[in-house]
């Protein structure tokens, strides 16, 4: 059976370039293969590029997109070009893929405990393969515990089999499971969770656990709030025991020493699971996708619609153009595969993204727990000349392949950009716009589309886009217009 883990395994052997080159090159013997093997093989490399492809293989997957030719003039490789669309779709972030019996567990070091007086939250970003098995059986998502024989929990997140989550602290005896509509995960889809428990404070509601999925608040209770000043806890990610079986992926996890409003879990969402900063920018609308910022544009007006009476700019306003209203020391940890180390024995260890003198510095990794780093190609277009080939594949459309060359162009136009990519100058053979080129920036570990699209105009990018498609306007379709207007965060096809 083939998991995004084994994927992963087989990427790193190099296993895309081989089928890559058994299927598109040259030599006369791969045309001899049966028609039959070639489908499988074809679907494989499919399927393999789901987690990325080396830089090496993605560079020759490029340069085989056209064909050139002294004797004629340039044109495309449509097998390709449709490989490279298809492919350019997954967008896989860095993650840890954990199964069966494993964990990361970071030690608090305060004396005083899991200080969170206000009330706490707990975001990730997670993808199930397998649930765990049997009606009884849980999978620890996150929780605080008392370590030594029996390991008492103080909190507990929990997923079940059939993919609701299970919730329990030591101020009661049941759990509780959030059964609503919405709060159910799905199998193998990148998902982003946020818990938040609200304290019984004076003056304050009742203590309330809130559950968010993908930004929404699907389900609430109200909840007992538990005595956290146990010293010597440790905070667990993942099921050390492996009683479940489950098989899953995480991208990103942090835990805040304070409730978040109800607002913040969908501005959290719209960053992406490949945002792995503190969420300490005064404008983490700069880091937001063309879609995304479109969303939440619209969100905000339905929000001013039902506040008109009042003049005070919402919560999630104030987060989007003026900062969050947290500051980095509020964040208990924060941990995502750049963290990273096993390069010091036997024993791994991720780094926690939050430099404290207070709290805990590293997580150990507790069993079967892997870190992934798909290298999927929208990143790796960034490498091999960013706006510059895509470009040059809407040049060479004809007609009917433009709407292939617009899909690759768009799907690389909503990845981030990292840190160490930058345009190299390129010449145009039929422009006058003789260079493209340009550096990007990167910042608190997150380059967006917004950034990107500023870049690619600042390079003259969309005014080639304009000169091209002014001379392939009969070729412009509905579905070519309907991508066109997915650069600009419009989607027909799931309007928000």
């Amino acid at each position: 059976m083939i998991t995004h883990r084994n994927q992963a395994a087989l990427n790193a052997l190099g296993l895309v370039g081989i089928l890559f080159s058994r299927q598109y090159s040259n030599d006369p013997a791969n045309d001899d293969s049966p028609a039959q093997l070639q489908l499988v093989l074809a679907k494989l490399l499919r399927r393999m590029l789901d987690m990325g492809a080396s830089m090496r293989d993605a560079r020759a997957i490029f340069q085989h997109a056209a064909r050139r030719s002294p004797e004629a003039p340039d044109s495309l490789n449509m097998p390709v070009v449709d490989l490279l669309r298809s492919g350019m779709r997954a967008k896989w972030p860095e993650h840890f893929s954990l199964e069966g019996s494993a964990a990361l567990v970071l030690k608090e070091t305060n004396p005083k405990g899991m200080s969170c007086p206000s009330g706490f939250s707990f975001i990730a970003w997670m993808s199930m393969e397998k649930f765990p098995v049997g009606d009884e059986t849980t999978t620890t998502v996150f929780g605080l515990r008392i370590p030594g024989p029996g390991g008492r929990w103080l909190i507990r997140l929990s997923l079940r089999s059939d993919g609701t989550f299970e919730f329990m602290t030591a101020a009661t005896r049941e759990p509780t499971i959030f059964r609503k509509p919405g709060a159910r995960l799905h199998r193998s889809r990148w998902t982003h969770v946020v818990l938040t428990h609200h304290a019984h404070r004076r003056g304050a509601s009742i203590p309330t656990v809130r559950l968010f999925v993908d930004g929404a608040l699907v389900d609430a209770v109200n909840w007992a709030y538990p005595r956290l000043d146990s010293p010597g806890a440790e905070y667990v990610l993942g099921d050390d025991k492996g009683e479940g079986g489950a098989r899953w992926c995480l991208a990103s996890a942090y835990l805040l020493a304070q409730p978040l409003g109800d607002d913040m879990p969908r501005l959290f969402h719209h960053l992406g699971p490949r945002y792995t900063a503190n969420f300490q920018a005064p404008s983490l609308i700069r880091f937001l996708t063309y879609e995304a910022s479109a969303s939440l544009n619209i969100h905000l007006a339905s929000l001013r619609h039902d506040q008109n009476s009042s003049s005070q700019p919402s919560a999630l306003t104030k987060a989007v153009t003026h900062g969050v209203g947290f500051k980095e020391d509020a964040i208990i940890f924060a941990l995502n595969p750049a963290g990273w180390r096993d390069d010091a024995g036997p024993n791994k260890t991720v780094e926690n993204g939050v430099a404290k003198p207070a709290g805990p510095h590293s997580a150990e990794v507790r069993g079967d727990v892997v870190c992934a780093n798909p290298q999927c190609l929208d990143v790796s277009l960034w490498q091999v000349g960013g706006p510059a080939v895509t470009l040059r594949l809407v040049e060479l459309a004809e007609v009917r392949r433009i709407l292939a060359t617009l899909c690759v162009a768009d799907q690389y136009l909503d990845s981030p950009r990292p840190l160490h990519y930058s345009l190299h100058p390129l010449r145009w053979p039929t422009h006058k716009l003789a260079k493209l080129g340009g550096h990007g920036t990167h910042e608190y570990g997150y380059s967006s589309r917004a950034r990107k699209a500023c870049a690619h105009m600042t390079a003259g990018g969309y005014e080639i886009l304009a000169a091209i498609l002014r001379q392939k306007a009969q070729m412009i379709s509905m579905s070519s217009y309907r991508i066109l207007m997915e650069f600009v965060g419009v989607d027909f096809g799931h309007p928000t």
